[in-house]
């Protein structure tokens, strides 16, 4: 099936990083680069279209495999914020999971996640998990913006 995923991260400034996330050649998922960075969440077109171009990077890239202890996938995106562990990042950070499905039904999941803290980390809140099958812009980019305020800081 082809599948994609990334994350939307609203940022405690107002700041939103997509991130892409695509499978290694050993088929786990992983941290693909740096996130795509708007100024805000207010244009549901410009959203949409960055989470579906995330989205397609994510199908169509395959990353290497690595020794994921010695160099974890997010060791340059860490580097990039000038912060040293994950669990800081994401202290304050609403997150919302979109995952595309493009075989037989096409069809995208948009899911706030509650911020678990060092621990348990973004959890889905499937409850609040909307189903889109117009998978225009638009219809992406405002299903995010109706997503981000549900997800639990």
């Amino acid at each position: 099936m082809k599948y994609g995923t990334v994350t939307v991260h609203l940022q405690r400034d107002g700041r939103v990083f997509v991130q892409t996330y695509s499978r290694d050649t050993n088929g786990w998922w992983v941290m693909n680069g740096l996130p795509h960075v708007l100024d805000n969440v207010r244009d549901a077109r410009a959203l949409g279209q960055t989470v579906l171009d995330a989205i397609h990077a994510s199908l169509t890239t395959t990353v290497p495999a690595g020794d994921y202890r010695r160099d974890p996938p997010d060791r340059e995106f860490l580097a990039w914020l000038g912060t040293d562990s994950y669990a800081k990042y994401a202290k304050g950070v609403r997150a919302v999971s979109v995952d595309g499905f493009f075989e037989g039904d096409p069809h995208v999941l948009v899911t706030p996640e509650s911020n678990g803290g060092a621990r348990r980390g973004f959890e889905p809140m499937r409850e609040h998990r909307v189903k889109l099958t117009d998978l225009s812009v638009q219809s992406v980019g405002a299903a995010v913006q109706e997503a981000l305020p549900l997800a639990a800081v």
